[in-house]
């Protein structure tokens, strides 16, 4: 299963991480895996690429984007991403699950 954990500060998104693989079919032939790839990687390159302030990080297996700059260009393209791994999720939620943390909502 795919991961995406998405952490606000009110209606800021200062935290993304992405984990997991879909499973849904064969290497190379897994089109949940490839959306949700396409997805986070087009949104870790815009964000590195609009603000330095950033953090964007690739590991194996994990993705994670740290952004507490307030940039508001930024916060745009972390909610689009959000709504379109959301809409992967409603469609394959064995495959894909996203959740949304709140610290400042104990």
């Amino acid at each position: 299963m795919i991961r995406i954990a998405v952490t606000r500060q009110g209606e800021h998104i200062t935290h993304w991480e992405t984990s997991g693989h879909a499973e849904y079919a064969e290497k190379g032939e897994d089109l949940i895996c490839a959306a949700v790839s396409a997805i986070v990687f087009g949104l870790l390159n815009a964000c590195s690429e609009t603000d330095p302030q950033v953090c964007c990080k690739v590991e194996e297996n994990r993705i994670t984007i740290d952004h507490s700059s307030g940039n508001e260009v930024i916060d745009h393209f972390l909610t689009c991403a959000l709504y379109q791994v959301k809409t992967i999720e409603e469609s394959y939620p064995v495959f894909v699950r996203v959740l949304e943390r709140r610290p400042d909502e104990v």
